[in-house]
């Protein structure tokens, strides 16, 4: 949040309880589910992501391929391999170019600090396998093969079993 004389209040990133507190204002943030943040992640990335796709560069896909590797090979922990997991997702969601739509990495990003839900990641085959499945998003989008990456990053979400439409 920045606070600028005669312009203004500007949020760049939505967290209820730094606006609450800046802003002097007295609100009960919401507390949502587990499984609100997980349906709203898959909804956001999915909706996002073929703007992502039409508008990524070299820089952002060399990004992408170096969590990849930080995934794989991670240099002291499976918690900076979930870190890199995040960064992918993060790499892919601000590719849209649209700041408004990149602010909803915010969700994304509160997910993978509930450590209760990541741990279960926290194994050297899952992330592998993971990053796998990454590589092939990665792969499809450097062929220029949109249909097939939004098809993996679908699967990747296992949006089908998450989301109860």
């Amino acid at each position: 949040m920045s606070k600028r004389p005669r312009r203004g209040t500007f949020i760049r990133e939505f967290d209820p309880t730094t606006v609450a507190k800046n802003l002097g204002v007295g609100f009960e943030p919401l507390r949502p589910s587990r499984h609100e943040y997980i349906e709203a992640r898959i909804i956001i990335e999915l909706a996002v992501l073929p703007l992502s796709l039409r508008r990524i560069g070299p820089r952002a896909i060399g990004e992408l391929e170096e969590t990849i590797q930080r995934m794989a090979n991670p240099r002291s922990s499976l918690e900076e391999a979930d870190r890199a997991d995040r960064d992918f997702h993060m790499v892919l969601l601000s590719s849209c170019g649209n700041a408004i739509l990149s602010s909803f990495g915010a969700v994304i990003a509160r997910l993978f600090t509930d450590k209760e839900y990541r741990k279960k990641y926290w194994n050297r085959r899952t992330m592998k396998r993971l990053a796998g499945e990454h590589r092939a998003i990665v792969d499809a989008i450097k062929r220029g093969e949109i249909g097939q990456a939004l098809e993996l990053h679908s699967e990747h979400l296992h949006s089908q079993q998450k989301l109860t439409l």
